[in-house]
């Protein structure tokens, strides 16, 4: 019988062969336990739904019917009025008969709005509030049977099922200081301090065979410019002499134009997976996508062709300097797709990349049906990044709103339809990693968690930013931000399990400016044109924010929350709070600490 780690080690095909129905399959199995659990009536709430939509349909035909009445109204009224203004021009121009014709008209008007369409727009009126009374009851009365199900859901449910569809992937509820040590300590990650430019909005951790990883959601800041414009409107008067002799002169107009180009902060959003594994650990090579999934096969016969020939040339040229570092590995389709030229250990890359790798890449890279070469992949020694472009789109964050329905049928499709989604895309994230078995099958050295003088902190300044940036950039930029906020953090202080850290929000303010461009005009003189523009200068705000790790899942957090006892204490002691990945983060109010929350 095959096992979870055979399964791996050919990745594309077990998802699409196996993972995918599996994951399904135990993503309803979830569902049913959800509603057994709950104990609501499905069949109740199906006749609810049912005739809430009945309802509905009521509602939508009856406006339907009022918009057409309430357009014939407005036409009577227009004829009420136009028969009143025939009525005054024939008066005015004498014309006495015509008087009765207009007459007739807003008469007939004035009896077809009064007596037949008003009755009938009021009495559709009152039936719709009829009906709309009725739907709300309904309404509430399915939100109330699906109440005990709405409160099980659990944020923690999509990790729970990716743990069980892929055991050999292990999940972390939050990503930890010690997680956090094991890789920057063993394999070399970088310090998030050192990267002032990006923010940590949301991560997901864990380890393969005690190999750690961590794919992260950044809001990152890049200067870039901004062409700003201006125009000025210019007249002048021109003079000639016509052909006998007569001065005549030509008003002329002009709007000159001009521009000015400026630098601008600018935001985006970028996701990658960082993983850390002993093998290879002298390697460092770079990966690039190529897109081959979009190619046909005459295009992709091509490339290669093309690519095998460069690649050749390239190894002849380094062995010509005496520097045979570089091998081709003969699989030209591998070679030319993969394209780590720049690899820095032939050996190593060779022990990585055996053939059944090279096929399993080869197959991720050309394949059509998901999501093909998408990704950028770097190795520099024990550190691998992948960033693929499908993970910019993925909602990685796994909160329970998006569940909670009055609708059995509709709770169970956004259930299904977003953990199986959510799946895809970290499976896919990890593909290129997966392709290699050697990565499946090492293990790491065993990693003895302690803390130590470096480690103070209770909780990483990666989970600080993402509970910062829940809590809100508003919260903590400064009032003259004319940007988004960078949110850094900065450990302070810990007491027990509770940590203090400084938030510290950088953004930029504008100034408006004004440049004045000279530009040549139709009149033969040079006009400064003005140009007005912003200029960007860098502002920061700090503030104070503790955080702590409870325990609870989403429904008992909620629970906690409506406790009286309890919002009095987050009254008194917070500002502003959050709660994400089990942990709970408040700004701080009038120097008290929430140690005994």
């Amino acid at each position: 019988m095959q096992t979870m780690s055979d399964e791996l080690l050919q990745p594309l095909r077990a998802y699409k062969n196996v993972l995918k129905k599996r994951h399904e399959v135990y993503t309803r199995d979830l569902f049913e336990e959800l509603i057994k659990k709950s104990g609501i009536d499905v069949s109740e709430n199906h006749r609810t739904v049912q005739a809430y939509n009945e309802e509905q349909e009521k509602i939508k035909n009856i406006a339907k019917k009022l918009s057409k009445l309430r357009t014939l109204r407005t036409l009577m009224i227009f004829l009420v009025v136009a028969g009143a203004v025939e009525i005054i021009g024939c008066i005015v121009q004498k014309s006495y008969p015509w008087i009765a014709l207009g007459a007739a008209i807003a008469a007939i008007a004035i009896y077809v709005w009064v007596k037949v369409l008003n009755p009938k727009v009021k009495s559709g009126d009152a039936l719709k509030a009829e009906y709309e009374a009725r739907a709300k009851q309904l309404l509430d009365k399915a939100w109330e049977q699906m109440a005990p199900l709405n409160a099980l859901f659990d944020s923690d449910m999509t990790r729970q099922l990716v743990q069980k569809t892929i055991p050999i992937v292990k999940m972390d509820r939050n990503f930890t200081v010690a997680r956090y040590a094991q890789l920057r300590k063993e394999f070399g990650y970088a310090e998030q301090e050192a990267f002032e430019q990006i923010s940590t909005v949301s991560a997901v951790s864990g380890e393969i065979q005690g190999n750690p990883y961590i794919i992260e959601r950044y809001l990152c800041q890049a200067m870039g410019t901004e062409v700003y414009t201006g125009e000025l409107y210019i007249e002048w008067t021109e003079y000639y002499t016509d052909s006998d002799g007569n001065e005549c002169r030509i008003d002329r107009s002009e709007t000159l134009h001009a521009s000015v180009t400026k630098p601008k902060p600018y935001y985006y959003y970028e996701t990658m997976l960082t993983y850390g594994n002993e093998a290879a650990p002298n390697l460092s090579f770079s990966h690039d996508r190529t897109h081959a999934e979009r190619m046909s096969d005459k295009q992709r016969a091509r490339y290669i062709k093309s690519e095998a020939k460069r690649i050749q040339k390239l190894a002849r040229k380094d062995l010509a300097k005496g520097n045979a570092s570089f091998t081709p590995l003969g699989n030209d389709e591998f070679d030319a797709l993969f394209n780590a030229t720049d690899r820095s250990n032939e050996m190593e890359f060779r022990l990585l990349f055996t053939p059944m790798a090279q096929q399993n890449m080869i197959e991720l890279m050309t394949d059509s049906d998901y999501y093909g070469d998408n990704f950028n992949f770097r190795k520099h020694k024990m550190i691998n990044t992948v960033a693929a472009e499908h993970a910019d789109s993925w909602c990685m964050e796994t909160s329970t709103g998006r569940y909670k329905n009055y609708d059995i049928d509709a709770s169970l499709a956004s259930f299904v339809n977003f953990n199986t989604e959510w799946f895809k895309c970290f499976y896919f994230q990890f593909a290129p990693l997966l392709s290699i078995p050697l990565y499946q099958q090492h293990k790491s050295h065993e990693f003895i968690y302690r803390r130590s003088s470096v480690d103070e902190s209770n909780y990483t300044p990666h989970e600080a930013e993402i509970l910062a940036n829940c809590i809100g950039q508003r919260v903590f930029q400064h009032v003259d931000s004319a940007t988004q906020a960078i949110l850094k953090t900065q450990f302070v202080r810990a007491e027990n399990d509770s940590d203090v850290v400084n938030v510290t929000a950088h953004s930029f303010r504008a100034d408006e400016r004004c440049d004045y461009v000279s530009v040549f005009g139709g009149d033969g003189h040079w006009h400064d044109v003005p140009v007005y523009w912003y200029e960007y200068i860098p502002i920061y705000a700090r503030n104070a924010m503790e955080m702590r790790e409870l325990g609870l899942n989403d429904a008992e957090f909620a629970g906690k929350k409506s406790e009286k006892a309890f919002a009095d204490y987050l009254d008194s002691h917070v500002n502003r709070c959050a709660y994400c990945d089990g942990i709970f983060a408040g700004t701080l109010a009038g120097g008290h600490r929430i140690t005994n929350i």
